[in-house]
């Protein structure tokens, strides 16, 4: 019973808010010391804060959201039915908060599902609401949670509410500030049932990935694509990205495009084409097509001093493992690797040399520094940063392991040498 009194007096400031936190809600229930329940106070429509009564009061005795703050991160600009959204909140004015978070319809009744992710919070359920509270002092003003939308919204917007207290943990209701938020996120217009001449999304769940693609000084990248399924039409865009992972600009077919095509359609049994103009300088990055259902594809790369060479689609890997050549001098012969980070999180490209006798000639990285999430690189072997020692490229013929330090690239091996000769080699996923 001592512990328990004990306990009691050192969230004196966060069991009193809670009176306060009844503004959210419709009813109230008897409070427990741990931040667990609500604790009894009024009604949404009349009680006007725990702050008036005396519960609480801000330095100078200010009123309600006045000191401090309260804020959500990262919410939305619309919600799409079913969605998980990673969400937070902001708490400052104090050394120790508490606080209620709940995700209603204009009813007051629940709109979607809350899960707790910080350390000491909990989704507790009052009279049939969830509310997301938190279940200690919480000395960080700093919460995450998710929050996943309503699969079938009975109204085109919903309400995040949270109201918190940002104490100063004197253990009396002096010093404390109590704020609140109501923020009306809405539904997406393209989930509008009250707007019939909106069009339902194309989901666009298939990928073809082409990890080099480039345009300028007169070369052109031409992206053939076949719709292979039977009897449907395929709906598709393309997606390019530059080293940096940022929207790649491109003339595709007489147009600019910066970033992405719009969605177009592919008939069934048909293809399309798509073809840079190989004006303006050097660019290069990846394409990624996105479809809705069954294509191939094929890049052709031409260059008056390259030459002509057609590239499939990469599949996603883990690793990968390619024939090399290198050999200087008139009659040179280069391999150049391209790869594409498939991760919005930078990683870095560790490489190795192996001879045609299996012994290791050389390590290092393809690049200087982390490629880029969601990048691209294109090398040639003898650019890569090789260890000490450096291996020997003058006349060299073996293999090339490409190891990412983390999740999955997509690649493209193209061997270029004298005479415009182009040509590209085949990419094995390493075996574990």
């Amino acid at each position: 019973m001592k512990k328990f009194w004990e306990r009691f007096s050192a969230l004196t400031g966060f069991g009193i808010l809670f009176a306060f936190l009844s503004l959210l809600f419709v009813a109230s229930i008897g409070g427990f010391p741990d931040g667990r329940k609500i604790p009894f106070g009024g009604s949404v429509l009349s009680d006007p804060g725990c702050h008036v009564a005396g519960c609480h009061l801000a330095p100078g005795s200010s009123t309600l959201n006045e000191v401090g703050s309260v804020s959500f991160n990262n919410l939305p600009e619309s919600f799409v039915p079913g969605e998980t959204y990673d969400l937070g909140v902001a708490m400052t004015g104090g050394t120790e908060y508490g606080f209620q978070v709940a995700a209603i319809f204009s009813d007051f009744t629940q709109a979607g599902a809350l899960t707790a992710v910080t350390e000491d919070t909990m989704v507790v359920e009052v009279n049939g609401l969830p509310v997301l509270t938190h279940t200690d002092v919480l000395e960080a003003g700093m919460v995450d949670f998710q929050w996943t939308a309503p699969t079938d919204p009975k109204e085109n917007k919903v309400a995040l509410r949270v109201a918190s207290n940002s104490a100063d943990g004197n253990d009396r209701p002096t010093g404390d500030a109590i704020n609140t938020l109501n923020v009306s996120i809405p539904l997406d217009t393209r989930f509008d049932v009250s707007m019939p001449d909106v069009p339902m999304p194309v989901e666009l769940t298939e990928r073809l990935h082409f990890a080099q693609f480039a345009n300028g000084a007169g070369i052109t990248s031409q992206v053939t694509l076949l719709n292979v399924g039977i009897g449907e039409e395929v709906n598709a865009k393309l997606e390019l990205r530059d080293g940096n992972g940022a929207p790649l600009n491109v003339v595709l077919n007489g147009e600019m495009i910066s970033g992405e095509t719009g969605v177009f359609s592919i008939a069934a049994g048909g293809g399309a084409v798509f073809a840079s103009d190989g004006n303006g300088p050097v660019v290069a990055g990846s394409l990624t097509v996105h479809a809705d259902g069954p294509l191939r594809g094929v890049v052709l790369f031409d260059g008056e001093a390259l030459g002509v060479a057609g590239v499939g689609s990469s599949e996603p890997l883990t690793g990968f493992r390619a024939p090399a050549e290198n050999r200087s001098g008139d009659k040179f012969i280069r391999t150049g690797v391209a790869v594409m980070n498939l991760d919005a999180e930078g990683k870095t490209l560790q490489v190795r040399l192996i001879g045609l006798d299996g012994t290791e000639v050389g390590t290092g990285t393809a690049t200087a520094g982390p490629l880029a999430g969601n990048g691209h690189a294109a090398r040639f072997i003898d650019e890569f940063e090789w260890d000490d020692p450096v291996p020997d490229l003058t006349d060299f013929q073996g293999v090339l392991e490409v190891i990412p330090s983390h999740g999955q690239v997509a690649a493209t091996v193209l061997r270029v040498s004298y005479g415009t000769n182009m040509a590209s080699l085949p990419v094995a996923p390493m075996q574990e």
